[in-house]
């Protein structure tokens, strides 16, 4: 396996549960990325400020798409689209369909 897809598989399916983000310009400046990451931010559940999406301006390598609940999230298997889920959603509940497309991203299979 090369470097490349090593970093990629490190990041692939990686998690980041929120009430606040924080993305380190470690990755960019350690030059991990060598093609752009590719974020789904998953929200909804809950009121929150627009400048939320602020967060995500700026980086250079990173292209993020926005889904606002988990059954738009998830009607699809994701790992081909996805390397990192940002969620920012309050959902207690997750359908069959969508466990099923969202599991394999987060065990990364």
């Amino acid at each position: 396996m090369n470097s490349k897809t090593s970093r990629r598989n490190f990041l692939k399916g990686t998690f980041v549960a929120l009430s606040t983000v924080t993305i380190s310009t470690d990755i960019q400046s350690k030059n991990l990325i060598d093609e752009l990451l590719r974020v789904l931010v998953v929200t909804g559940g809950h009121d929150y400020d627009p400048a939320f999406y602020t967060i995500f301006n700026g980086f250079e390598k990173i292209i993020w798409s926005h889904a606002t609940s988990n059954k738009e999230a998830y009607k699809s298997d994701i790992r081909e689209k996805y390397d990192v889920l940002v969620l920012y959603d309050f959902y207690k509940e997750i359908g069959e369909k969508e466990k099923k497309n969202l599991v394999p991203m987060i065990m990364n299979v």
